[in-house]
């Protein structure tokens, strides 16, 4: 069994999955990536993302004791192959009251309350991690009054039977590198071209930047040896 197909034994049956996407704001990018035990970092912010949408959920049925279906995956890197550490879920849509045992089904995720939610996890678990940070978490919260960027996935109930394009998509980078072979256009005087397609405007933009410029981009990627990213 290829890992695609692991991954898809592991989605419950008859219960519907979306894709949530949960970030970190470009101002803390640096420390997260100089951090000393980067390994431990990465695996405490995929564990936020459950607790995160875990307290949602359990806030959206009214039942605390509510448990949730995840998968997280963990990119560390954006369309042009900076440095942007973000996680991708599968999300299974409801949670499985214990007490009942019943699980509770949902089609709909609130956008607004999940960007605070997610902000109020992510900058609490900073705080505990880095600090104050001379102020930057104070300005963050003071800069992002919405929350920070979350998108809650289709609500629209998908069958899990339908899911395999998902899979497809966010199992390709635990293989791929930032920028495949295929989008470098050229390479002259110590210049890197290369293509990717624009999050913002979905469009197809270039860049070209110093070759060591670019090597350094594609490094920042190197996971912690021995690091699960799902």
């Amino acid at each position: 069994m290829n890992f695609k197909g692991k991954i898809a034994a592991r989605l419950l049956p008859g219960v519907s999955y979306r894709q949530v996407v949960l970030t970190l704001p470009a101002q803390l990018r640096i420390k997260f990536y100089n951090h000393p035990q980067q390994s431990r970092l990465y695996s405490q912010f995929m564990m936020l993302a459950q607790q995160c949408l875990e307290e949602m959920i359990q806030t959206k049925f009214g039942c605390k004791s509510l448990k949730i279906a995840t998968i997280v995956f963990i990119h560390t890197h954006g369309r042009n192959g900076c440095y942007n550490p973000h996680l991708h879920i599968i999300l299974g849509e409801g949670g499985f009251n214990s007490n009942k045992s019943q699980w509770l089904q949902f089609t709909f995720l609130d956008y607004v309350p999940l960007r605070l939610l997610w902000q109020n996890h992510l900058l609490n678990f900073i705080k505990t991690e880095f600090g104050e940070l001379n102020g930057l978490v104070n300005q963050l919260w003071r800069d992002y009054p919405k929350g920070f960027y979350a998108h809650p996935g289709n609500n629209k109930k998908v069958p899990t039977k339908h899911y395999k394009g998902l899979l497809r998509y966010l199992t390709k980078y635990l293989a791929s590198p930032p920028i495949g072979v295929s989008r470098i256009t050229a390479y002259d005087n110590g210049q890197v071209t290369y293509y990717y397609k624009s999050h913002r405007t979905k469009a197809i933009q270039y860049e070209c930047v110093d070759v060591e410029a670019f090597i350094g981009r594609m490094v920042l990627h190197i996971l912690p040896k021995g690091f699960q990213r799902v």
